[in-house]
C-alpha cells in the first residue's frame, strides 16, 4: 500500500511512518528538510520537500498514494499567533485534503485532540461531547480543521478524525512542554511543579498505542468516524507516585496555587512575544489544568480493537528510553518552562 504522511518529522508522524515502512508499506513522507536528522529513514521511506503551505509539493507527495494521514500542525496557545496558527492548521489542511482528493486517495486520517471538547465535572469525554468553548488559538484551529475533513468526506474519499490525549513515550521530542519532559525532569531530580490539589485527572497515551490506534483508524473507521485515541486516566498525584515506583526515585514536586499559575502564564506569554516562536501556557489554559479533563476511548476500543497499555507498564519503558545513555542528543531538546504540563 503507498500512503501519503504529513508532519513525519514530528513525534507522532516520525514514529508513524517507520512503523508502516517497516510493515512493507510505501511512503511518501512531507518533509520541509529532507537532510534533517528527524526525518525518518527506511527504505521504505520516500521524503519529498515541501509544506502543507504549497500545495504543489503537496500534490507530488500525495501522487498515487491510496491512503492519508494528516499529522502535521502548530501547537501555539497564543491569540497573538492566532493568524499564524489559523493559516497553518485551518488553510493547511484543505489544503492536503485537495491534494489528496486529487491524488486519488481513498481513505484520510486526520489528528485532532481532545482539547476541543468542552467537560463538565465528573463526566467523561467523548466523541459526543459538545466541542468549545475555545480558550485558545490551537484548539479552535483544530475544530475549524476538523469541519473542513467532514465536509471533504465523500464516497470514494472517506475521511476519518481522531483525537488524542497527553501523548508521551519512546520517540523524537518536539515539544518544549510535554509528558515526555516532565518525567526526564523527575528521572534527573529535577523539580515539577503541579495544581495545588493533586486530585485533578489527567488523560495519558502511550505513543505505541497511538501508532496503532491510528492505523486501526484507517483500517475500520466509519467514513467520517470520530474517535478518541486515549490511555488511562490519573490524577496529577498518582502520576508522581507512579514515577516514583517506575524509577526508584522520590518525587520533588511543588504544589502551586492557581493564581500564581495565572501570573506564570502571563509572564510566560510576555516573554513568548519578545523571544520565543511558541506559547504553550496560557492563562485560559490553566483553568483547564485546575480541573480534572476524564476521556473515555470506549468507542474505538469496541469498534476497531483498540488496546491501551498500561500505565505503570508505559512510564516503565518510557524511563528506560530516556535513562538510555546512547540516545540521540535531538531526542531531548532544549529545556523550557514546564510549569503545569502534566
Amino acid at each position: 500500500m503507498k500512503i501519503f504522511i504529513t508532519g513525519a518529522t514530528g513525534y507522532i508522524g516520525h514514529k508513524l511512518a517507520l512503523s508502516l515502512a517497516q510493515q512493507g508499506h510505501s511512503i511518501n513522507a512531507l518533509v520541509r528538510d529532507p537532510n534533517s536528522i528527524r526525518s525518518p529513514r527506511h527504505g521504505n521511506i520516500r521524503l519529498v520537500k515541501g509544506d502543507i503551505g504549497f500545495p504543489e509539493s503537496l500534490l507530488t507527495a500525495a501522487k498515487d498514494c491510496d491512503l492519508a494521514y494528516h499529522v502535521a500542525g502548530l501547537i501555539n496557545l497564543s491569540e497573538a499567533n492566532a493568524a499564524k496558527v489559523s493559516q497553518i492548521n485551518v488553510a493547511g489542511t484543505e489544503n492536503v485534503l485537495k491534494a489528496a482528493l486529487l491524488a486519488g486517495v481513498k481513505r484520510f486520517v486526520f489528528t485532532s485532540t481532545c482539547g476541543i471538547f468542552n467537560s463538565a465535572p465528573g463526566k467523561l469525554i467523548t466523541e459526543d461531547i459538545a466541542p468549545g468553548p475555545f480558550d485558545n488559538s490551537y484548539d479552535r484551529s483544530k475544530f475549524l480543521a476538523e469541519n473542513l475533513v467532514r465536509e471533504y468526506s465523500q464516497d470514494g474519499f472517506e475521511t476519518m478524525t481522531t483525537y488524542l490525549t497527553k501523548v508521551f513515550g519512546p520517540g523524537i521530542e518536539t515539544h518544549s512542554v510535554s509528558t515526555n519532559r516532565i518525567i526526564g525532569k523527575f528521572i534527573r531530580g529535577q523539580i515539577n511543579i503541579c495544581p495545588a490539589s493533586g486530585n485533578f485527572i489527567s488523560n495519558y497515551a502511550f505513543i505505541d498505542d497511538i501508532i496503532n490506534g491510528l492505523q486501526l483508524v484507517m483500517e475500520k473507521g466509519k467514513q467520517g468516524g470520530k474517535y478518541i485515541l486515549g490511555g488511562e486516566n490519573i490524577s496529577y498525584d498518582d502520576f508522581f507516585e507512579i514515577l516514583s515506583n517506575c524509577s526508584g526515585k522520590r518525587a520533588n514536586t511543588v504544589h502551586v496555587p492557581r493564581w500564581i499559575a495565572k501570573i506564570y502564564a502571563e509572564l510566560y506569554l510576555l516573554k513568548a512575544k519578545f523571544s520565543e516562536p511558541h506559547a504553550f501556557i496560557t492563562s485560559h489554559g490553566i483553568d483547564k489544568i485546575y480541573s480534572s479533563r476524564a476521556v473515555s476511548s470506549d468507542k474505538a476500543i469496541s469498534e476497531l480493537n483498540y488496546s491501551i497499555t498500561p500505565f505503570y507498564d508505559a512510564v516503565e519503558r518510557t524511563i528506560d528510553f530516556l535513562n538510555n545513555e546512547n540516545r540521540k542528543p535531538w531526542l531531548i531538546m532544549n529545556q523550557q518552562p514546564s510549569m503545569l504540563t502534566v
